[in-house]
C-alpha cells in the first residue's frame, strides 16, 4: 500500500520508499492483482503499470428488510480509533442535534489508546452520543440491525483516505441502513447509484452536523428500503464471483 499514511511524514519517509520499490519490483511478476476500489486500481496502473481488478470489502448478504424509523433517529459508526481518522469531527458535530442519537463502536491499540479514551471524553460532554466498546465480527451486524443510519466522514488525508471504500459501508447497506458519508468518491459513487443516502459536499464538522440536523425520519426510511434492495448487488457473494472467474 504505497500511499497508505502518507499524511504522516515519518511514514513517507521510512516505509513509503519501501512499499513503492516492493511495487515496482513485484507487482509486474503477479499472474492478476486485485484492489479495493477503482480509484485505486487506476493508481497502481499509473505508477506501476499493471491492471488491477476491484475487489470490494463487501459483507455476506443478509437479505435485510426495511425496519421501521422512531422519531429519534439512530445513526451509528463502527470501525479503528486512530487518530488519522479525525473522529472527534464526528462525534462533535453530532453533540446536541435534536432527534438524534449517534453511538460509536471503537476498537483500539495500544498505540491509540490516549486517542480511544480523548474520543470517549468528548462523547461525555454529550447527552445523545456515546463511545462504546467494540463488538465481535459475528456479532456485528445483529447489533447494526438496530440503527436506522450508517455514518462516516473520513478527511482525506491521504490518497487511500480519499479513495476508501471500507468494509463498515456493506456492513451498513447489509443491516439496510441509510447511509451519511464525506465526498469519498468510491462510497459517493455507490451511494448516489443506489439511493442510500446523503453525500455532504465537504468533509467539514459543519457540513456534517448541517446535514444531521436536517435528517426527516421519511427520507431516511426511504433511504433504508434503497439499502435492502440494493443488499444483493453489493454483497460479498457478488464479490466471491469476480474473484472465481479471475481464478
Amino acid at each position: 500500500a504505497p500511499r497508505q499514511f502518507e499524511g504522516d511524514w515519518r511514514w513517507r519517509l521510512m516505509v513509503q520508499p519501501f512499499n513503492e520499490a516492493l511495487c515496482r519490483v513485484f507487482l509486474p511478476k503477479v499472474a492478476a492483482v486485485t484492489t479495493l476500489g477503482d480509484g485505486i486500481a487506476e493508481e497502481y496502473h499509473r505508477n506501476f503499470g499493471v491492471r488491477c481488478t476491484t475487489i470490494t470489502n463487501a459483507a455476506d448478504y443478509r437479505a435485510p428488510e426495511p425496519r421501521p424509523v422512531g422519531p429519534v433517529i439512530r445513526a451509528v459508526h463502527s470501525g479503528a480509533a486512530q487518530p488519522n481518522r479525525e473522529m472527534e469531527l464526528m462525534i462533535a458535530a453530532a453533540a446536541g442535534v435534536p432527534g438524534l442519537t449517534l453511538d460509536v463502536y471503537l476498537v483500539s491499540s495500544r498505540a491509540n489508546a490516549g486517542y480511544l479514551e480523548s474520543l470517549r471524553n468528548l462523547a461525555e460532554t454529550s447527552d445523545n452520543v456515546r463511545v462504546l466498546d467494540p463488538v465481535p465480527m459475528a456479532e456485528l451486524p445483529a447489533t447494526l440491525d438496530d440503527y436506522d443510519l450508517g455514518v462516516f466522514v473520513l478527511p482525506p488525508n491521504s490518497f487511500n483516505a480519499l479513495h476508501t471504500l471500507p468494509n463498515k459501508f456493506f456492513d451498513f447497506v447489509q443491516s439496510g441502513l441509510g447511509v451519511l458519508i464525506g465526498p469519498s468518491p468510491e462510497m459517493a459513487g455507490l451511494t448516489v447509484e443506489h439511493g442510500l443516502g446523503v453525500v455532504l459536499p465537504d468533509f467539514s464538522a459543519d457540513a456534517f452536523r448541517a446535514a444531521l440536523s436536517s435528517l426527516e425520519p421519511a427520507a431516511v426510511a426511504a433511504w433504508k428500503q434503497a439499502s435492502c434492495r440494493a443488499a444483493p448487488l453489493l454483497s460479498g457473494e457478488a464479490q466471491a464471483e469476480r474473484l472465481r472467474q479471475m481464478v
